[in-house]
């Protein structure tokens, strides 16, 4: 991020924009008082399962987002009341993005109850799954005191789901080399993966062709945000990053519930638990860091026994993961990452997450294949990106807010391309600047070997990644 992102305390500037965003909070939590969640309806309609939410804020608007997913043809589904139990937890995470606007102190259930360990849960998933929110609106906000989440006596107490005995595997395809790495290893278990899509991008699509699966193995989801969410936005109310892989996390075990499966296979590397500003708990991908599988596993484990939800590429960092990537054959011509060209399928070539991309694929990828996944012109060649640069490869305070790899696998990566007789502008000017940086070739391929035991891969799928 920019300047603004990195100020050192007692900068006067700084000092002043905390305290507007201060005064901002503290006025709109007077204006808003509490955000009610009101109730949810879930229904059969047309093949699908179709959840509507009703989130109420105090002095403000009535916010009814949705989700629909699609039920088995034949087979499969739950008990009407366990499957309401995750549709509640569905419009729990789904709430944060609107409670975020305002920021009311009073959170109150109406829809269903939780039991102490499972309202803290919830207070940790909400407060750090915000972390990058509060630090980047410059709000002071303290863990045990942020919120006070309120239960109505007269709430439903859903029952839990029975324990399942469930098949296969689900695997969220979100487009990016990631998921195409994930599909790629489990080529030998093609018959038990069923990709799951929420909405469907021409990446999405097209990784899932390539990789071989029909339209009989999609199953894909369709979720609709509440225009009065985005209409606060317009009028300046407080926006920012919310934990998108929480919210994905319960949606794919409830479509898992119906569909019967047994595995929840998601895509997220050892690098995503890095915090993004060190020395703090402040995480662009807190929810896809191994701290948040590991309690959501349990979570999981408690209100869906059966259902098993880990990361198959958790024991391995991002450097990695593009090394097996760029072995995939037609792989670069279908995936994308690039959060600011997503809309129009293209990358933009001039975000961190463009960046960062080029030069993990620096080592293993020619300039010219590379240059066409860019468009006709690498990122590592463009000098105005010096700035963004130095935060992927630590000389800058922070890292960029985007899901990037550890400073250790960008400076890894970087000796590699050398190695290999790569050498762009900024890949030459970090060589002649900060040489004393970039690891040995031998250290290079050391973090290139990296495996992370801490992980939540099934004994059986373990030997996938080694």
């Amino acid at each position: 991020m920019g300047r603004e992102d990195g100020d050192l305390p007692g900068d006067a500037e700084a000092a002043v924009a905390f305290e507007m965003s201060e005064e901002r909070y503290r006025a709109l939590r007077e204006r808003h008082p509490s955000l009610t969640y009101e109730g949810f309806t879930a229904e059969e309609r047309e093949g699908n399962l179709v959840c509507h939410f009703e989130f109420s804020l105090e002095e403000g608007p009535t916010f009814r987002p949705a989700l629909s997913i699609p039920l088995p043809t034949e087979g499969g589904g739950v008990p009407s009341g366990a499957l309401k139990a995750l549709v509640f937890r569905i419009g729990l995470v789904e709430l944060i993005s609107y409670w975020k606007a305002a920021c009311p102190p009073r959170v109150v259930l109406r829809a269903g109850k939780l039991g102490a360990e499972e309202a803290a849960w919830w207070r940790w998933v909400w407060f750090h799954g915000l972390g990058e929110f509060f630090y980047l609106n410059k709000i002071g906000a303290e863990i045990d005191t942020f919120l006070t989440l309120e239960q109505d006596a007269a709430a439903p107490d859903w029952p839990l789901l029975p324990a399942s005995g469930g098949k296969g595997i689900l695997v969220p395809i979100g487009g990016g080399k990631d998921s195409l790495v994930t599909l790629d290893l489990l080529r030998g278990h093609r018959d038990e993966v069923s990709c799951f899509l929420l909405g469907r991008t021409r990446a999405q699509a097209e990784s899932v062709r390539l990789m071989g699966y029909g339209e009989a193995q999609v199953i894909q989801g369709r979720r609709a945000i509440a225009p009065e969410l985005l209409e606060l936005n317009r009028q300046g109310y407080l926006n920012g990053h919310t934990p998108f892989s929480a919210m994905l996390g319960y949606v794919t075990a409830l479509t898992a519930a119906l569909h019967g499966r047994r595995y929840i296979a998601l895509s997220n590397e050892s690098s995503a638990s890095e915090p993004t500003v060190p020395g703090t708990e402040v995480n662009h991908q807190f929810s896809k860091g191994w701290e948040f599988e590991r309690r959501f596993a349990a979570e999981l484990g408690r209100i869906a026994p059966g259902i098993s939800y880990f990361s198959l590429l958790r024991p391995w960092n991002e450097l990695r993961i593009a090394e097996r990537f760029a072995r995939i054959p037609g792989a670069l011509g279908v995936f994308r990452s690039c959060n600011v060209g997503s809309r129009d399928d293209r990358w933009c070539g001039k975000c961190p997450k463009c960046l960062f991309v080029d030069i993990l694929l620096a080592p293993f990828v020619g300039r010219a294949e590379r240059s066409a996944v860019f468009g006709g012109f690498p990122p590592l060649e463009e000098a105005s990106l010096q700035p963004i640069f130095d935060e992927l490869t630590g000389v800058a305070a922070t890292k960029p807010f985007e899901c990037v790899g550890e400073v250790g696998e960008v400076r890894a990566a970087l000796a590699l391309a050398l190695e290999k007789g790569e050498a762009p502008v900024l890949v030459r000017d970090f060589a002649s600047g900060h040489g004393e940086k970039l690891p040995s070739a031998e250290e290079a391929a050391g973090v290139l070997r990296f495996f992370n035991d801490r992980n939540g891969v099934p004994a059986h799928l373990l030997p996938l990644l080694t």
